[in-house]
């Protein structure tokens, strides 16, 4: 019994080793995402590191000429990189996700909608109108954290954060679901669609809105993926760590988490980096004009002209 009452040694330091990587605009020549790269890979007696890449290409080198390979699985090795539209250089960033539009589920990478391939119908819907009271159905039904599995200090929480309700319901993102149209009690708000909120214990769920970490798919599974430029305690335990995801969540609905995050830590290009027109330089680089991208990679400026909007998927 004795043995018992013997105090267990400290717990060791919780390290976070990250190493800061930028993505850098090719025109203003100023970074507008700062991310923490994390859970190296030895290949070839040289160290890699993993980190999502989207639309577009990245260059090792201020030029399109320096694009390096990569696929949805892929490592990077350097410190810097340029960001590079398929069809430009020059784009505007936004760092305001009420000014994103969302693309169409066609436009969305397949990976996302992984989810999505053996749903045979829409969930029941949850009776209840007010989130408090949905949230402890779906808390109940649940039952543990969908990264942790534990099964205490539960809380539910939006994909798409509940702050943004108007945008929701104003883009309808509930028609790119696998199943276009609402699921909800009549009074119920259209952000409060079960096919978008799920489980997390309270420290998760913190660490998540900050954001330091999204749901994304990683090697054919849906991971937790920390990419802040800071530490962060919970790395060690959840880092690529898999996550539980009832069958009811919808793929374009972490899609567009994954959107807000990228979005909110996005920086600002300053004012005095604008960029400076020099002849020849759309002719010999083999730029084309940002109206060739699609949709949901513009906004509307307020003089009606069009900016691109990036955001890397």
């Amino acid at each position: 019994m004795s043995d018992l009452l013997t105090p267990r040694p400290p717990l060791e330091e919780r390290a976070d080793p990250y190493e800061h990587i930028f993505i850098i605009h090719p025109v203003r020549d100023c970074p507008f995402l700062q991310l923490g790269r994390r859970q190296k890979v030895t290949e070839g007696g040289q160290e890699h590191l993993g980190i999502p890449t989207g639309k577009g290409f990245l260059s090792s080198t201020p030029f399109r000429s320096g694009r390096i390979p990569t696929d949805v699985n892929g490592y990077l090795t350097g410190e810097e990189y340029r960001f590079f539209l398929d069809g430009g250089n020059d784009y505007a960033i936004c760092t305001d996700f009420m000014e994103w539009t969302p693309p169409l589920r066609k436009d969305v990478p397949e990976r996302w909608l992984a989810i999505d391939r053996h749903k045979k119908g829409t969930p029941n819907p949850i009776e209840e109108d007010l989130f408090s009271d949905i949230s402890v159905c779906i808390i109940a039904d649940d039952r543990i954290c969908a990264v942790s599995g534990l099964n205490e200090e539960l809380r539910a929480t939006h994909l798409v954060p509940q702050v943004y309700a108007s945008w929701y319901h104003m883009h309808q993102i509930y028609q790119q679901y696998t199943y276009p149209g609402t699921i909800k009690a009549p009074k119920a708000r259209p952000i409060d669609d079960i096919r978008q909120i799920i489980t997390l214990e309270s420290g998760l769920l913190e660490s998540m809105n900050h954001p330091s970490f999204v749901i994304a798919p990683f090697s054919d599974e849906y991971v937790a993926f920390f990419f802040a430029s800071r530490r962060v305690g919970m790395v060690k335990q959840y880092h690529l760590r898999t996550v539980r995801l009832p069958q009811r969540i919808e793929g374009y609905a972490l899609f567009t988490r994954f959107a807000w995050a990228t979005i909110t830590i996005a920086q600002a290009l300053p004012p005095t980096a604008l960029p400076q027109k020099r002849k020849g330089r759309h002719e010999s680089d083999g730029l084309s004009d940002t109206e060739s991208l699609p949709p949901g990679q513009r906004r509307r400026t307020g003089d009606g002209g069009t900016e691109s909007v990036l955001l890397l998927r």
